[in-house]
């Protein structure tokens, strides 16, 4: 189980969409193994400070679509699948785009792929059938917190509205599945994995497929370099910190104090600073290029510039 637990992480980055790549790592940098309740939680002071840093340092940062491939990390090191599911649902917000699907709608797919990772890790032959009448009373049973009246009918609406569309996924009712929301985008995988194969355009999607095809132990051969990454022993580093996290054998704590890139702005070349989020890092280099100010930094997890437009 542990070399498909392995490369179901280590397939989720066969992308060659480096901002999908980098949110599966801000999520995975954002989980605490904590032994003593027997769960991997994500730390949200942590995960916020992360997105935070990330808009000042990768330029085309951006939310999914779906908001489902980060959430591989925090799946994927948790043995307890009630914690896997809790966390999965908590953090999907921070990713969805809130455009292509309803809160309750991101919170169900983010319970669903919590719950297909597991069972198909539990019984890797499973025939969709089987999958898909698991799912349907996984949905039938969900509890979430409602603040109201309208919330208890909106979660309502989405139950019904996945256990409709896991029928048509059981019929192999591709078209009955192809609303742009991400209870559909994750059921279209499924149909793919399970029914009937077809090429996945959607990045994001794509490294969900990927994940359950190694959390099923399909191998997956594809070169690294041919897909633009770069920094793929780093990415395999991170493989070993989530097996290690499922483990319980880091002793992660919680960020106590949230950090502000901001405080980068007043460092000059050479200085050394403790920073909450990147860590230790050294100012390499300060420079200023099309009225963007530019202070390159090295951390322990690799090499980044902060851009600082002015106001």
């Amino acid at each position: 189980m542990e070399k498909r637990i392995r490369n179901s992480i280590a397939y989720s980055f066969l992308t060659d969409d480096a901002n999908i790549r980098n949110l599966i790592v801000l999520n995975a940098k954002s989980l605490v193994d904590d032994k003593e309740g027997k769960a991997v939680r994500i730390d949200e002071k942590r995960l916020k400070g992360e997105l935070l840093y990330y808009r000042y340092y990768f330029e085309n940062h951006k939310r999914g679509i779906y908001g489902l491939a980060p959430l591989i990390c925090v799946i994927a090191s948790n043995k307890n699948k009630n914690a896997s599911e809790l966390e999965a649902v908590k953090s999907i917000s921070a990713y969805a785009n809130a455009v292509f699907g309803s809160k309750h709608e991101n919170m169900i797919s983010a319970m669903l792929l919590s719950n297909a990772y597991h069972k198909i890790l539990q019984k890797p032959g499973i025939d969709i059938e089987e999958l898909a009448e698991y799912l349907k009373g996984e949905v039938a049973n969900i509890s979430f917190e409602c603040s109201g009246s309208m919330d208890i009918i909106n979660v309502e609406k989405a139950r019904i509205y996945s256990m409709q569309k896991l029928d048509r996924l059981l019929r192999g009712d591709l078209e009955g599945i192809g609303e742009k929301n991400p209870v559909d985008a994750l059921l279209r995988v499924l149909h793919q994995i399970f029914i009937e194969d077809f090429d996945e355009s959607d990045n994001e999607l794509l490294s969900v497929k990927k994940a359950l095809m190694g959390a099923a132990g399909v191998k997956i051969e594809e070169d690294p370099l041919k897909l633009g990454i770069e920094n793929w022993e780093f990415l395999c580093s991170m493989v070993d910190y989530i097996l290690k996290l499922r483990e319980y054998s880091i002793g992660k704590e919680y960020l106590q104090e949230g950090g502000d890139p901001r405080n980068l702005v007043r460092l000059k070349k050479g200085e050394l600073f403790a920073d909450p989020i990147m860590g230790n890092v050294i100012v390499e280099d300060v420079f200023m290029s099309e009225g963007v100010l530019n202070i390159q930094i090295k951390a322990k997890a690799g090499k980044y510039v902060f851009r600082f437009k002015k106001k």
